[in-house]
């Protein structure tokens, strides 16, 4: 591998998640690179802007402001991965051996870069990995591409699952970068592929590190961009393509960018199969054991761990201690709830009332927590909200189709100009890989202003055949 390196000595003996004192209202890190606003921040006037920038803390976490610190959006270290031929005929045979209908034509050659950047948690630096994929345009055509965040699914938790150094997040997003976008696709924190170890576990599902880490990966690509020998560049706005996890970290991406990095300009976001109402979800996963019984036991383990609440709060030994384990170990959710067949055997009884009872507002920490994350429930008022394709399976296995279509009722009372597809006859992948084509459409429409029928939004319609998908 081609490798060429930039560290920041500075930065060494400062990222730690909790390093540092808060450094007051900020609107957030501008950058000058590639089409992004150069223009410094002024004191922010929406009080509510200047409320969150004080003090994003919740549910009884130690307080903290976000940051304003110069190294943050900075590359530290960065490599070219030349182990696999990103050409568009090897891209097309991976496609077709992986089972990936993308529905649209790869016209470029590839090239893929792993970086690792500054970021922050919690009032304090950090440092996260993501990777770039550039289209290469062949001589005499334009070299200026959208830009696109391709945020992933449920992946892992540590270091070890890191969705970058793996092989089907890099090829989606050389596949999309081969249609004609440069690609963004951050590991979420807790997963670094390059660089030190992480000192903590990936905080599964929690929206505000999600949003920020995406955020920033985006402005360090765009640094990135000019410290590469390649002579793409990228227009103005982004775009948000994200399914399962990443479809709740699109709507995250989306809640939290004008308050954050508004200068980045979200222009559309397309979530599939998103948990979007973790709460609701929780609910069905607790009150019997179903395959998302698992995925409930992730992220009541890194709600824990991120927030600093207890975690036998709400599990029954051994789970308390097995899931940390699990989280710190596993990258598959397979195990994690041990030999327990029902949820009398996993969850305290205490959080079974809490389940009975909905989760109210006043129901605590675990309840708070559960809301904060559930866009429908999240105390995090709505801005300006991008419009957004909301894409479900009919036959979803994992996220319960149900709540998310009242998921998506819930959204669009609360400001969010949302459009509806349901893919008929299919289960929760396939129905995030078989609409790709739809989502990148939706998206090339809102970048180009194109006229968005008010028919179609926040409209739900009733299931159709998705492009990739094999229903008859």
């Amino acid at each position: 591998m081609h490798r060429r390196a930039r560290r920041h000595p500075a930065h060494r003996a400062a990222l730690s998640p909790r390093l540092g004192p808060p450094l007051g209202l900020v609107l957030g890190l501008v950058l000058g690179i590639s089409g992004l606003s150069c223009d410094s921040p002024s004191e922010p006037e929406d009080p509510r802007i200047a409320a969150l920038w004080e003090d994003p803390s919740a549910c009884g976490a130690t307080p903290y402001s976000w940051l304003r610190d110069p190294s943050i959006g900075q590359v530290v270290d960065w490599m070219e991965d030349e182990l696999f031929d990103y050409n568009v005929a090897t891209l097309e045979a991976a496609l077709d051996v992986s089972g990936f209908r993308i529905e649209k034509e790869l016209r470029h050659d590839v090239r893929m870069f792993r970086f690792r950047y500054v970021t922050q948690d919690r009032g304090g630096l950090l440092e996260a990995t993501s990777i770039i994929a550039v289209p290469v345009p062949a001589a005499g055509e334009p070299t200026d591409f959208p830009l696109l965040a391709f945020l992933h699914g449920t992946a892992g938790f540590s270091d070890g699952c890191a969705p970058s150094a793996n092989v089907i997040y890099p090829l989606l997003a050389a596949a999309f970068a081969s249609v004609g976008h440069v690609v963004v696709g951050p590991d979420f924190p807790g997963m670094v592929s390059l660089g030190d170890a992480s000192a903590s576990v990936h905080p599964y599902l929690v929206a505000e590190p999600t949003a920020l880490t995406s955020l920033d990966a985006v402005r360090a690509a765009d640094r990135l961009l000019g410290e590469v020998d390649v002579t793409v560049t990228h227009g103005p706005g982004l775009s948000v393509l994200g399914g399962s996890q990443g479809g709740h970290a699109a709507l995250a991406v989306a809640w939290y960018a004008p308050y954050y990095a508004p200068e980045l300009d979200v222009t559309g976001v397309a979530a599939s199969v998103p948990p979007a109402d973790l709460l609701s979800q929780a609910i069905k996963a607790a009150t019997q054991r179903i395959s998302a019984t698992n995925n409930l036991l992730a992220f009541l383990g890194a709600f824990a761990d991120w927030y600093g609440a207890d975690l036998s709060d709400v599990l029954l030994p051994p789970h308390d201690t097995q899931v940390r384990d699990h989280l710190a170990t596993e990258c598959s959710l397979g195990g994690i709830t041990g030999d327990a067949t029902d949820v009398t055997q996993i969850f305290t009884p205490a959080f079974l009332d809490l389940v009975d009872a909905g989760f109210p507002t006043d129901g605590g920490i675990w309840s708070c927590m559960m809301r904060a994350n559930s866009f429908p429930h999240t105390p995090v008022e709505p801005l300006a909200l991008p419009p957004t394709l909301f894409v479900l399976s009919e036959e979803d296995e994992l996220v319960d189709t149900p709540v998310e279509r009242d998921s998506f009722d819930a959204l669009c009372a609360r400001g969010f100009a949302l459009e509806y597809l349901e893919c008929a006859g299919v289960g929760h992948a396939d129905g995030a890989v078989g609409s790709f084509a739809e989502q990148l459409d939706f998206l090339a429409a809102r970048r180009r202003g194109d006229p968005w029928p008010a028919d179609a939004q926040c409209v739900r319609s009733p299931p159709v055949v998705c492009s990739g998908t094999d229903v008859p």
